[in-house]
């Protein structure tokens, strides 16, 4: 990448990010002018992914989707939302909070909303903008390395950019591994994030960043969430720290693709709107909120339908009785239902690859089974997660004594008089309670998210940050008088900073700098304000950001090699990057073919079917078995008719050589070798005169 060209792409990122995030204000505005900073933020967050989203989805089908047509098209949005809003008055909305936060003098101490509820609140912000910038920092300077963000994440939205639309179906692409072949099926609001930092690059250079907001703003969300049920500043605020401190969060979800921290967030941001909608005469913020919220939930993933559905439950009996029925309907059918819709005009089942049946018949065709006795077995066999309580206290350090606190409030408080006396819940209070045993059943009734420990523990944070509210009632009505609680969770709070300082990933020279460098932030935001300390760190990080990409483009294929046993596919990838010209490339055998397509994206990565069915995906072959009946004259048409240059085959598990190895082995009048590795071969596709481009058409077998 030149200079020029990365800052074109600078520019048009940070024109189409203002245009968003301006849309966002105006609306916030007009939908709640008068509203906490937690609230607002909350709002604007919401909205900016909303717009992000049906943004993307529109100019797909409208253009294409490139970086000048989101931009132009966030641009437009944005002068149309002005134009539309400019004559308008505001919604005069009475904060929320104020209809149900007793008085200053009823408090158990001394405080009042807008008092600084802790006054080591600061020091816990440089703390937490210090780890920020380590774990940036980390993340430029190194290419993505986690699995699954390899797998199938970044190949999601490798697929869109290449194909210039949302709706590009990415085909299976690794032997053996069935779940990795579902890619196509699933819903894709998750991985717009990356797709907005990926499309002006057409690179992964800022993919390690994008889960940073999203942790932080989930502990805005839940900060807001508690602030809305009444509980005191002081404890919202410990709650909301000790969430962004677990050592999860920068062990595992920094600096990689996974869409769990969104998705987190949208759900707490949903319960925020849905405790809004049950507390009190809902305003126009609960009603879109909850809306956009749902929709945005139920499109980030497969598993988002079970979570909306326990949402919605909770609040059926209020939204019948409110407007904020349509408004939910519309939120849900404009950014979750097209996902569900497109699977369905592609399989005849929205929820593919689930398949549903009642009795002997099939409702819903699939291959995998969600009657209620399948998932009472899963959660019967996820009993294996009593021996990996060693990988949870990882995920939690000492906070995680808080969540199990949390987790036993609602049965004693259910079950105990005296105990739901003393807590004096009203009937939300009560809803609240249960949340957590809600979210933790439906976590361990998924084996893929029980059985694998430490490695999928993010499938359980819903269980975690429910706990953390149920914790946040018990502590502001129980031990409100008593600073034990609030203690356990400050010790909590400064054992899991403790825990991310072993990492040593920079020098203490530079730990001392970027915490001068946070005190000098925080004394400019004091004096200057957002906006000029905001145009200050763009300036900054323009340049520092070019550096970085510089050493990440020398380094990049050395750190595979060195993360990856003995680099497998990342020499073949390192060779085509260095070697060859543009060209399409074949994979086979290896799950993470997204190193092949290039730093830059500028070369097409595919799996090409062995077999007659050309075009054919998962669920077209009977039995989903897209490698049967393999044929090499119909895997050599299919090649040349896709455009291949180059075959990539790769050793992997137990599977060992796929059969297209042994094919390009044994045909060498077809295939050339260019390298030969222990594990790792590459081919160049031989072109002839005699060459058969298309033996058997794209018929399916």
């Amino acid at each position: 990448m030149t200079a020029g060209s990365f800052v074109v792409a600078f520019a048009l990122l940070a024109v189409s990010s203002a245009a968003v995030l301006a849309t966002g204000l105006v609306l916030q505005r007009r939908i709640c002018l008068a509203a906490g900073w937690d609230d607002a933020l909350v709002l604007i967050t919401v909205l900016c992914l909303a717009e992000a989203t049906v943004l993307c989805m529109v100019v797909s089908l409208w253009s294409g989707l490139t970086s000048w047509a989101v931009s132009a098209g966030s641009l437009l949005v944005f002068v149309v939302v002005v134009g539309l809003t400019r004559r308008q008055p505001a919604e005069q909305e009475r904060p929320e909070n104020a209809l149900q936060v007793p008085a200053p003098s009823d408090r158990p101490d001394d405080e009042s909303a807008g008092s600084e509820p802790l006054p080591w609140s600061r020091p816990l912000a440089v703390v937490a903008v210090v780890l920020s910038a380590l774990s940036a920092l980390v993340g430029l300077r190194t290419p993505p390395l986690e699995l699954d963000t390899l797998a199938y994440h970044l190949p999601t939205v490798v697929t869109w950019i290449e194909n210039a639309s949302l709706w590009a179906t990415v085909y299976p692409g690794v032997e053996d591994l069935i779940n990795w072949s579902f890619t196509s099926y699933y819903p894709g609001n998750g991985e717009i994030p990356c797709l907005w930092l990926m499309l002006p690059f057409r690179s992964d250079l800022l993919v390690n960043l994008v889960n940073l907001p999203f942790v932080a703003m989930s502990s805005v969300a839940l900060r807001a969430l508690l602030c809305r049920l009444s509980v005191r500043p002081s404890v919202a605020n410990l709650l909301a720290w000790s969430l962004f401190f677990l050592p999860y969060n920068f062990d595992r979800l920094l600096n990689t693709g996974y869409i769990e921290p969104c998705w987190l967030f949208l759900l707490l941001a949903a319960m925020r709107y849905l405790a809004g909608l049950l507390v009190s005469e809902p305003g126009a913020s609960s009603r879109v909120g909850l809306g956009l919220s749902l929709g945005l939930l139920l499109g980030a993933k497969s598993s988002a339908i079970f979570f909306v559905a326990v949402l919605l439950a909770a609040g059926i009996g209020r939204l019948r009785r409110e407007r904020g029925a349509f408004i939910v309907a519309a939120g849900l059918g404009l950014l979750g239902v097209p996902w569900y819709l497109k699977t369905y005009l592609m399989t005849g089942n929205p929820i593919f690859p689930l398949r549903v049946t009642v009795g002997s018949h099939v409702v819903l065709p699939g291959y995998w089974d969600a009657a209620p006795s399948t998932v009472l077995a899963a959660f019967k066999s996820s009993k294996v997660w009593l021996t990996q309580l060693d990988s949870y206290w990882r995920a939690l350090g000492l906070t995680g004594v808080i969540v199990l606190v949390g987790l036993l409030a609602g049965p004693l408080a259910l079950s105990l008089p005296p105990v739901r006396r003393k807590l004096s819940l009203d009937r939300v209070g009560g809803l609240f309670l249960l949340f957590p045993w809600v979210f933790a059943i439906l976590f361990l009734a998924t084996p893929l998210g029980a059985l694998y420990g430490y490695f999928t523990f993010r499938h359980a944070l819903p269980a975690v940050a429910a706990c953390l509210v149920s914790v946040g009632l018990v502590l502001d009505r129980w031990a409100a008088a008593r600073p034990t609680g609030e203690v356990v969770a400050q010790a909590g709070i400064v054992h899991c900073i403790a825990a991310h300082s072993s990492g040593g990933h920079l020098a203490l020279l530079e730990f001392v700098g970027l915490i001068a460098l946070a005190w000098v932030a925080f004394k400019v935001w004091e004096k200057a304000g957002t906006a000029r300390l905001v145009v200050g760190v763009v300036l900054i990080a323009c340049p520092v950001v070019w550096k970085l990409v510089k050493y990440r483009e020398r380094t990049r294929y050395d750190v595979y090699l060195a993360a990856y046993h003995k680099g497998y596919i990342h020499k073949a990838a390192r060779w085509l990057e260095t070697e060859a010209a543009d060209g399409a490339v074949a994979c086979a055998g290896f799950p993470d073919s997204y190193f092949l397509a290039g730093q830059y994206l500028h070369r097409k990565v595919l799996y090409v079917n062995i077999n007659a069915g050309r075009d054919w995906l998962y669920h077209q072959y009977p039995n989903g078995d897209y490698r049967r009946e393999p044929d090499y004259a119909c895997w050599l048409g299919n090649l040349r008719a896709s455009g291949v240059r180059y075959l990539v085959t790769a050793y992997y598990g137990l599977s060992g050589f796929p059969i297209e190895h042994h094919w390009a082995s044994t045909h060498p009048a077809d295939f050339e070798p260019i390298l030969v590795e222990d594990r790792c071969r590459l081919f160049r596709l031989r072109v002839g005169p005699g060459a058969r481009s298309d033996p058997l058409g794209s018929s399916g077998p």
